[in-house]
């Protein structure tokens, strides 16, 4: 069974000094550090290895408990399709570079 867990942490976000973002962890690796994994080889075939997992973790407190942004019901939504932002850019601005997926409860899993 996977563990997901949500942090907060503190991030730059080009925004000046240190804010509290959430960030998603799954069994006990962030987020952004799994989908850099996943990005890096696109990236570097594109010459930009740097924006490989270059996201930040979501500093508005909308999606923070007791919101049910993470369990199906989404305050952040991107592309008009119903996805669920997780991830916002490195700058600070979650609609700058989201990282959105579908999110689907049911009776004992989130998915």
């Amino acid at each position: 069974m996977e563990r997901i867990e949500f942090r907060t942490v503190e991030q730059d976000c080009g925004l000046g000094g240190l804010h509290p973002s959430l960030v998603p962890y799954l069994n006990g690796v962030s987020l952004p550090d799994l989908v850099g994994r996943i990005e890096l080889p696109f990236a570097r075939r594109a010459g930009t290895p740097a924006l490989a997992g270059s996201y930040a973790g979501l500093l508005s407190s909308e999606v923070w408990w007791p919101s049910r942004h993470h369990l199906g019901d989404p305050v952040l939504s991107w592309f008009g399709d119903g996805g669920t932002v997780l991830l916002g850019c490195a700058c600070g601005d979650w609609g700058c570079w989201p990282l959105t997926a579908t999110v689907t409860v049911g009776q004992d899993t989130v998915t």
